[in-house]
């Protein structure tokens, strides 16, 4: 079921994307990373486990979170959160050591084991994610890998030839889509009818000749 809805949920964004290309992407630079609504933080509060998690940023640009939800952090870059949240931690924890790090919500579908929507940490690259989802199955093309980014597809190839695709980055909404192997077989789908019907043909009219 939800390698059904894994592919239904990529085909909707197969449709409403441009255009589809072979090249790569261009690498996001993490300063150009700013927190929107659907972002993922980690914090971590050394020794504060109530204070520590994953926290996804609401609607209204604010942690969900009884306490975070009282610092805005939507359009913030990462180190403006970091000395938001900071700042924030310090009325309630004296000399809080604190670790930020945003996480990004990548969809993984078509012929892995376990497809899914993962978080992912900065810096995780394509074949990561892949991994993550338990891999490739048994009938993967790693030739014809799919990147939904914004409003274009690239398709990438994550075989051993080719390294630098399965080293790219991803980014928070970026959706993996892996093709099957194809079943059709030009000896068994082609050649094999062609050449039955032939001679079934064949026999047909020595059958027709001999009778006459």
């Amino acid at each position: 079921m939800r390698g059904l809805v894994s592919v239904v949920a990529f085909s909707q964004i197969f449709m409403a994307c441009a255009s589809s290309q072979t090249e790569l992407p261009e690498p996001v630079p993490v300063q150009d990373q700013v927190l929107r609504p659907g972002s993922v933080v980690r914090i971590q509060v050394w020794r504060q486990p109530d204070y520590s998690g994953d926290f996804v940023l609401g609607v209204e640009g604010r942690l969900v979170h009884p306490l975070y939800q009282e610092v805005p952090l939507e359009g913030l870059a990462l180190s403006e959160a970091r000395a938001a949240i900071g700042s924030f931690l310090a009325g309630y924890l004296q000399g809080a050591q604190i670790t930020v790090e945003p996480l990004s919500r990548v969809s993984v579908g078509g012929e892995v084991r376990e497809p899914a929507v993962y978080q992912v940490e900065r810096g995780t690259t394509v074949a990561e994610a892949v991994a993550l989802a338990g891999g490739p199955t048994a009938v993967a093309r790693l030739d014809q890998v799919t990147l939904a980014r914004g409003n274009e597809l690239y398709t990438l190839r994550l075989g051993e030839d080719v390294v630098t695709a399965g080293q790219l980055q991803v980014v928070g909404g970026d959706q993996i889509f892996i093709e099957r192997e194809s079943e059709f077989s030009v000896w068994r789908d082609v050649i094999g009818p062609v050449g039955t019907l032939a001679a079934l043909v064949l026999s047909s009219i020595r059958i027709s000749q001999v009778t006459r």
